[in-house]
């Protein structure tokens, strides 16, 4: 296949390029240009702002891809300029969503895409937004467009910042070393899923080359089940040494900073 992913220098879209050479497929990966990351030999980097529209579409008006990749679309305009651009140039689209649009609580465990209902409240800004490309996309869906949706759920890998109850906080295993508590919501004891950004490419690429995929919508998350506090027992074992925790209600700290906690 031929395959142009937008974004290509993430942590997951990182992973979805090694694997879509590792298979043999020609790659393009177009991002705006500002990352410093070493893109692999044989991949076409396009240079080019997505908020740029009128540029971007410019810049694929004469290309035709076998499948696009859009990793970077967090919400309904992002998605619909995706679909403006690539409909009818593009044998399948897959847009990345995030297991952030299921509302909460969730009504399955283990979580079935056709058991949830998505997220309907703004005051979680990201989890609203996957939600509300979701909702666009089951339209376009419905009137034929080849497009397939992929959540993701808390995904590591080289570069990854996103770690933790708190998000894109840094030294937890300095804290684990020198015996410093690490917050934890409630008990530590909700259920979630933990998955590794090779783990998740190898399943974006396995779907990309099935055509029962096309209009249909997957959670990606591993197998395993875990819970909140199994991702601090796993940094203990690296760091070697126990994990201490000052537990929290959800809601008091939700309460101290709606933006960190709205998750």
């Amino acid at each position: 296949m031929n395959v142009l992913v937008i974004g290509g220098t993430g942590v997951i879209s990182r992973a979805v390029v090694a694997e879509l050479l590792a298979r043999g497929h020609a790659v393009t990966i177009v991002t705006r240009g500002q990352s410093d990351v070493r893109v692999s030999a044989g991949v076409e980097w396009l240079r080019q702002d997505r908020s740029d529209t009128a540029g971007f579409a410019r810049l694929f008006a004469s290309r035709a891809y076998d499948a696009v990749v859009d990793m970077i679309s967090f919400d309904a305009r992002d998605a619909a300029q995706t679909l403006t651009v690539f409909r009818g140039t593009a044998g399948r689209i897959m847009l990345v969503s995030s297991v952030a649009a299921y509302r909460r609580p969730l009504r399955s465990v283990p979580t079935r895409e056709d058991a949830e209902l998505l997220w309907e409240d703004p005051a979680f800004d990201y989890g609203y937004r996957k939600a509300e490309m979701e909702r666009y996309l089951r339209t376009e869906i419905a009137d034929g467009v080849p497009v397939t949706i992929v959540r993701p759920s808390l995904t590591f890998g080289p570069g990854a910042r996103n770690v933790g109850v708190l998000r894109q906080n840094a030294g937890i295993l300095a804290r684990i070393r020198g015996g410093k508590p690490l917050v934890m919501f409630g008990d530590g004891t909700s259920p979630w899923s933990f998955s590794t950004a090779a783990d998740v490419a190898r399943a974006m690429v396995d779907l990309l080359g099935s055509p029962a995929a096309a209009g249909q919508a997957f959670h990606l998350a591993s197998q395993e089940r875990t819970i909140w506090r199994d991702l601090y027992e796993e940094f203990g074992r690296v760091a070697g040494a126990a994990p201490r925790y000052e537990y929290l209600p959800a809601r008091t700290l939700w309460e101290a900073d709606h933006a960190r906690f709205a998750h």
